[in-house]
C-alpha cells in the first residue's frame, strides 16, 4: 500500500503533545465479529505466550474491566493498551477488533487535531499507533449459526464456555426470530465491510474460517503463527469449549422453517439482500445509534473551522472507494 501522508512526521508531531508510545517487537489484529471464534483463537494465542489480545477498543468492557478509558487520552490509553495486552517474554502484542471497535477508534483519532487536519483513512489512523501489525480475519462461513450464537449470549450472559463455568450463565436464553433476523444483518454486514477494508487498502490478511479452526484445530492454529512468523509451538485441545448444543440446532431448524427467504446461510449477499440493502454499508447504518447520538457525532465532525467541507469529501471518498 502507498501512503499519501507523512505518517512518521504526523506521529511524530502527536508524541510531542502526548508523550512516545513504545511499540512492541511484534504484533496482530484480530479483524472479525461478534461470535466467530475470537475467543477460542486469542485465548490460545495467549497460552503459547503470543500476546493478550482483547477488545480492547471495546468500551462496555473498558468500564467492566476498569481500563481506565473515560480517565485518559487516547495516546495515553494505547500506551497502557500495550503494557496490558502485550506478553512481557515474548513481546508480542495483539488485539481483538471488530468493526464498530475500528469505528469508535477512527473517531477519537479525530479528536486529535494533528489527525483531524490530516484527513486520514482509518488504515492509515491504525498505522499511526500500530505500524507493525499484521492482520487475522476471523470469520464463519454460517451466518445464522453465528447470529444464533449471538442470540443466546447476549440473552444468558456466557461468552465463554470452559469446562467449569456452565452454570454461569446468567438466565436461560428464549427463541427470539426478530433478535436473530438483525443479528444475522448486523454480523454479515460487519464481515463484508472488513472485506471491503482489506480490498480497499490493498491488505492481504491471513484469512481463517471459525468453521476450520473448530474442525482442524492444530494446523488452523499453526498456519496462523507461521503467517505471524513466530515459533512454532506444542499445541494441544483449545483452553475453550464450543459452545453451540441441542438448543442451538432447535433455534436454527426452526429458524430455517420460518424464514423460507433464507436459501443459503453461507452467502453474505443474498443474506443482505433479501432485506432489501445493496450494500454492506447501508446494512449496517441500520444499527448505528439513535438521532440523539447520530446529532452529537454530526456536531463533532464539524466542530473545527476550515475543515468541515474537506473531511465530508474526504469521508464519502473513503466509503466509494472501500476505504471506510
Amino acid at each position: 500500500m502507498t501512503e499519501k501522508f507523512d505518517l512518521a512526521k504526523i506521529r511524530a508531531q502527536v508524541f510531542g503533545e502526548f508523550g512516545k508510545i513504545e511499540f512492541p517487537t511484534k504484533g496482530y489484529f484480530i479483524c472479525s465479529s461478534a461470535r466467530s471464534g475470537t475467543n477460542m483463537f486469542g485465548y490460545s494465542m495467549q497460552a503459547m505466550g503470543y500476546g493478550m489480545p482483547r477488545e480492547g477498543f471495546n468500551m462496555i468492557l473498558n468500564r467492566k474491566h476498569g481500563w481506565g478509558y473515560e480517565k485518559s487520552d487516547l495516546i495515553s490509553y494505547i500506551r497502557d493498551m500495550y503494557s496490558r495486552q502485550t506478553d512481557s517474554k515474548n513481546d508480542i502484542f495483539g488485539l481483538k477488533i471488530f468493526w464498530q471497535q475500528l469505528k469508535f477508534y477512527s473517531r477519537e483519532c479525530d479528536q486529535i487535531a494533528v489527525i483531524n487536519e490530516s484527513l486520514l483513512s482509518d488504515f492509515e489512523k491504525l498505522h499511526l499507533f500500530f505500524p507493525y501489525v499484521r492482520f487475522i480475519y476471523l470469520r464463519r462461513r454460517n451466518k445464522l449459526r453465528q447470529a444464533i450464537s449471538l442470540a443466546r449470549t447476549d440473552q444468558d450472559g456466557l461468552y465463554l464456555l470452559f469446562d467449569d463455568n456452565e452454570a454461569s450463565r446468567k438466565k436461560k436464553a428464549y427463541y427470539d426470530s426478530d433478535q436473530i433476523s438483525r443479528f444475522l444483518i448486523l454480523l454479515t454486514s460487519q464481515d463484508q465491510l472488513w472485506q471491503s477494508f482489506f480490498e480497499g487498502n490493498e491488505i492481504k490478511p491471513h484469512r481463517i474460517w471459525y468453521e476450520d479452526l473448530v474442525d482442524d484445530y492444530i494446523a488452523v492454529m499453526s498456519q496462523a503463527v507461521n503467517y505471524l512468523d513466530l515459533p512454532s509451538m506444542n499445541m494441544k485441545k483449545p483452553p475453550s469449549k464450543k459452545q453451540a448444543d441441542n438448543i442451538s440446532d432447535e433455534w436454527y431448524d426452526r429458524f430455517l422453517n420460518e424464514n423460507k427467504w433464507l436459501k443459503d446461510p453461507c452467502d453474505p449477499n443474498s443474506i443482505l439482500a433479501n432485506h432489501g440493502y445493496k450494500t454492506a454499508w447501508a446494512a449496517n447504518l441500520s444499527f448505528m445509534p439513535t438521532s440523539v447520538q447520530w446529532k452529537t457525532w454530526f456536531n463533532r465532525l464539524l466542530k473545527t473551522p476550515g475543515y468541515a467541507a474537506a473531511r465530508a469529501i474526504k469521508r464519502i471518498s473513503n466509503i466509494l472507494s472501500g476505504r471506510k
